[in-house]
């Protein structure tokens, strides 16, 4: 192909010895410089990948004739998307290669993860803020490939996204190659709630660091840990993806106390790994583990540490550094919770979580 043949504006940031290239599509109603198209591109770049954002047709129209325009039919977009995918496999041909988008363009992406993994080598996907159903109608599913993909896709999401809420999406049927995230209190762009204590740019930056894991996760060597593993019976549902995390304290660090995080997983079966299991696998046996959930390392059968997503440790980070809020903090309240001698429902402890709301 002649680079000549796709004329798509284009915007690349990162080094030049970078870790692989992902290939960002914008979505429907924002343009491929917009800020959180930016901050995601920017941020993945600083964590050593290669991203090439492009901007579809319809959308470089747009810019021309300064008047809004509506999306092209969708086979008119993927053929946008395979034209860059074709483009980048000719100028690096020996460099990973990942695709993804916000919203519509991570739906157009994993509409073509298969094709693109088998005719390009395309390794895996990330969806930013998935469309699974049109806002209001949520009988209109747009999940059908989504249950048999066989190529790895990160989907993150906002706790609030009109698109696809949590109580919505945890009911689908997705394949065990997709790994889901939550983006705390965040809408379709993971914006948050002035309630939540967070900021529109600490949510962007926990999706960057979500999706870089993600992505170092698929550069690592079969051997070392598989790509399509199945996960254990019993494992949480869409492949949480996590790292290492310990409960006892680790220098300029943040402890979690085992207790605490039981709390939140009361619901969950436990994803073990014993202490004779990791002598014998070492670190290629955590990385197994990890993706089908928290890892809970025991030793003489009993809890000695959890193992989360480096990610996830980063956004805990972030919150502890914050200024102490008037009153006890939310860490105090649920510590101060009695120990419970049973794994308690997720309707129980949302229950309990609603009478607290006011406080």
């Amino acid at each position: 192909m002649n680079p000549a043949d796709t004329a798509a504006p284009r915007l690349l940031d990162g080094p030049a010895d970078a870790l692989g290239t992902v290939v960002l599509a914008h979505g429907a109603g924002a343009p491929m410089d917009s800020p959180f198209m930016a901050a995601i591109a920017r941020g993945l770049a600083q964590h050593g990948w290669r991203v090439l954002r492009f901007e579809f047709a319809y959308m470089a129209r747009q810019r021309i004739l300064e008047r809004r325009q509506g999306p092209d039919r969708m086979l008119v977009l993927q053929k946008a998307l395979r034209q860059q995918v074709q483009l980048e496999r000719q100028l690096n041909p020996n460099l990973p290669l990942f695709i993804g988008g916000k919203s519509m363009g991570g739906r157009v992406a994993s509409l073509l993860l298969e094709e693109l993994a088998a005719s390009y080598g395309v390794k895996g996907c990330l969806c930013l803020g998935y469309p699974f159903h049109p806002p209001g109608k949520p009988l209109q599913l747009r999940t059908e490939h989504l249950a048999t993909l066989q190529t790895p896709a990160l989907i993150l999401q906002g706790e609030r996204d009109s698109f696809g809420r949590r109580e919505e999406v945890d009911s689908y049927k997705l394949s065990q190659q997709i790994q889901l995230r939550w983006i705390p209190s965040g809408d379709h762009s993971f914006k948050p709630t002035r309630s939540s204590g967070l900021s529109e740019a600490e949510n962007w930056t926990t999706a960057v660091e979500f999706s870089d894991h993600f992505l170092r996760l698929l550069l690592m060597p079969p051997g070392s840990m598989p790509l399509q593993p199945q996960p254990p019976e019993g494992a949480g549902p869409h492949g949480q993806s996590s790292t290492a995390f310990s409960t006892k304290p680790r220098p300029g660090g943040l402890e979690l106390p085992y207790r605490l995080l039981s709390l939140f997983m009361a619901d969950q079966p436990l994803n073990v790994l014993r202490s004779a299991e990791l002598k014998r696998g070492g670190i290629a046996a955590v990385e197994q583990a990890l993706r089908a959930g928290p890892v809970h390392l025991l030793k003489r059968n009993s809890p000695a540490a959890v193992v989360i997503s480096e990610a996830e440790y980063n956004h805990l980070r972030r919150l502890a550094d914050r200024p102490a809020a008037a009153g006890p903090s939310c860490l105090d309240w649920l510590l101060a919770l009695p120990s419970a001698a049973t794994a308690r429902s997720k309707q129980e402890i949302d229950a309990e979580l609603h009478q607290e709301r006011e406080w």
